[in-house]
């Protein structure tokens, strides 16, 4: 997986009609390892990329991913995407934290300890 790649996805949901939208890499890797009569004999990394998708279409969430690159499948991930934000239920895309509860102001001088000595 390379950047081409990564900038082809981006540039297929910038002119999509997808309100925000964001695309990343996926990689899964595991390792074959033959061993006989003690001796490790095979030893094979398998490493799986692809794309994921995510965005926004008024107000709803959709999820994709692809582990075909070439253009075509991209194109076909990025339509399955918006497939998918318009299937779901809507919500907010940035929800924002509740405001906390006013707290008294901190003083770290107080006259009335002014008197009082650490014995």
């Amino acid at each position: 997986m390379t950047a081409p790649e990564l900038d082809r996805a981006s540039e297929l949901l910038a002119s999509s009609p997808l309100e925000v939208w964001e695309v990343f890499l996926l990689e899964r890797s595991s390792t074959l390892v033959e061993v006989r009569g003690g001796r490790e004999t095979l030893a094979r990394r398998v490493v799986e990329a692809g794309v994921g998708l995510r965005g926004f279409s008024e107000g709803r969430l959709g999820f994709a991913s692809t582990t075909r690159t070439d253009a075509e499948g991209l194109r076909e991930c990025a339509k399955r995407l918006r497939e998918a934000a318009v299937a779901s239920e809507p919500c907010s895309p940035f929800p924002l934290p509740a405001e906390a509860p006013p707290t008294p102001e901190f003083e770290a001088y107080s006259p009335f300890v002014e008197g009082d000595s650490l014995e």
